[in-house]
């Protein structure tokens, strides 16, 4: 059976790029993304005290209910380990 030239372009395509995001996450491996440091416990939670219903009303507005629901199970759950 003969393979379409569209196939074959769009498989190379995939192969060029498959290999490229390889090699870049091999490259950047450990690094912090935008230069960021990260922020220590402390401060984490420090922050997480610090939200009141208004910041987080505003949080679910702009980035969602799942995102903050996320967070907020990830700052209680670092609270208790931490503590």
């Amino acid at each position: 059976m003969k393979q379409n030239k569209m196939d074959l372009v769009t498989d190379l395509v995939k192969k060029r790029i498959k290999l490229a995001f390889g090699e870049a996450k091999e490259q950047f491996k450990n690094t912090n993304p935008y230069r960021q440091e990260p922020i220590s416990t402390e401060e984490q939670l420090y922050h997480y005290s610090q939200m009141t219903p208004e910041l987080e009303f505003t949080m679910r507005q702009s980035i969602g209910d799942d995102m903050v629901n996320d967070y907020k199970m990830r700052m209680e759950k670092l609270k208790r380990r931490y503590k």
